[in-house]
């Protein structure tokens, strides 16, 4: 699992305010910290726009009059917190309100799915979003929420919202940067997050869909192991590592500019975006049914060093940036690769191609200065094969 780690030494620096609600403004009503946690850690749905925070009868929460928190306390009190200015705390309240309810929603996997499914058709219809007609996408989603529906039946999950809800409580009151709502089989989230969030993992569930709008400072987002048809149309302008690989994606929205790590791989993509995050140093979209890849698109990531575009319907081996130093091309319909390789060059592996003994001068030239290794085992076998390696040749690679 990629973490802050991989890229902290390119984290931009994170404003004091964006973790601390910061100075009141003037003339604006604030519960004291210590209250204000304790009202949000033990606040519980009782009905629409009514909430409860103890165990007393008149500790209730009422959210019915719009742009306001009234907080009933045991003396019968009532403290007021109003969405003007912004207010922080009013914001809090409001967030935890709707997980709360959202914990108390049943499963719907079903009526989810079909909603995202209805959307992808009229945003595709009206915007173009891909080179797929629609008539051949509206194919293909069905089949895709034929596969999804007979995979994760609800006899074989257990749903753990009321854990999810735990966490994003303490994350919100700690200010914890992180929050790992991972492996409690969600099949859908609410709409808000922390605002303050950096790093977000909520990998092995049955997410369908994840928020569309996502905390501004977010830095990591992976949402592996799910059934995401989409990720959210804008990006977070900050993000740096999209894990978003083993899901059911159909195509990538615009990126943020400031990626340096996406894995895609084991999705359903037949192209990915023709510009990619230039400060791109790992891509990954092994697993897909990707049928060309650009060489303008992959000349341009001139700080990319790792590349993997495994197991996908490739008929030509695209152009490589200048540094790149592991590379992954196996598994396509290859019948000849670009030349001169980059000489930054340390790991080539492009097993089970369909390699073309008419293009044996350029295969002898993409394997020489190469140490022997696995990932060339194929293409070595076929060299000489076809009599253009001697086998002591072979053993000096």
């Amino acid at each position: 699992m990629a973490s802050i780690k991989d890229i902290r030494p390119f984290a931009p620096g994170i404003p004091p305010s964006s973790v601390n609600p910061g100075v009141r403004p003037p003339g604006q009503f604030f519960l004291p910290v210590e209250l204000k946690n304790e009202i949000l850690r033990n606040m519980k749905y009782i009905g629409p726009q009514i909430f409860s925070w103890g165990d007393d009868h008149r500790q209730i929460i009422d959210l019915s009059t719009a742009g306001e928190v009234k907080i009933h306390m045991v003396d019968n009190t009532i403290i007021t917190l109003e969405r003007l200015n912004p207010n922080p705390q009013h914001n809090e309240f409001m967030m935890v309100a709707e997980w709360c309810q959202w914990a108390m929603e049943r499963d719907g996997l079903q009526e989810n799915l079909q909603k995202n499914l209805y959307e992808i058709l009229e945003e595709n219809q009206q915007n173009k979003q891909s080179e797929i007609p629609q008539e051949d996408l509206k194919e293909s989603l069905e089949e895709i929420k034929e596969n999804i529906l007979e995979e994760n039946l609800p006899a074989s999950r257990i749903e753990n919202r009321a854990e999810a809800l735990r966490r994003m409580k303490e994350c919100l009151i700690t200010r914890r940067s992180m929050l790992n709502l991972s492996n409690l089989g969600l099949t859908s989230l609410p709409e808000n997050l922390p605002p303050h969030l950096i790093e977000f993992y909520c990998s092995k569930n049955v997410l369908t869909a994840l928020p569309k709008v996502m905390p501004k400072w977010l830095l990591v987002l992976d949402c592996t192991d799910n059934i995401l048809i989409l990720l959210p149309k804008v990006q977070p302008s900050k993000l740096m590592v999209l894990n978003c690989y083993d899901n059911c994606i159909i195509w990538l929205p615009e990126l943020s500019t400031n990626l340096r790590v996406i894995n895609c791989s084991e999705n359903f993509l037949q192209f990915l975006p023709p510009s990619m995050p230039q400060y791109l140093y790992k891509l990954s979209c092994a697993g897909n049914n990707i049928h060309s890849i650009p060489d303008e698109m992959l000349e341009n990531l001139t700080r990319l060093k790792v590349f993997d575009c495994s197991s996908n319907d490739l008929i030509s081996a695209p152009r490589l940036p200048p540094k790149l130093i592991i590379y992954y091309c196996g598994e396509n319909k290859f019948k000849t690769v670009q030349v001169p390789q980059p000489q930054s060059l340390k790991v080539f592996d492009c097993n089970g191609n369909p390699w073309d003994k008419d293009n044996l001068p350029t295969l002898f030239k993409a394997v020489e200065g190469l140490k022997k290794q696995q990932g060339l085992k194929d293409l070595l076998g076929f060299l000489h094969k076809e009599g253009q390696m001697k086998l002591e040749k072979l053993e000096k690679l």
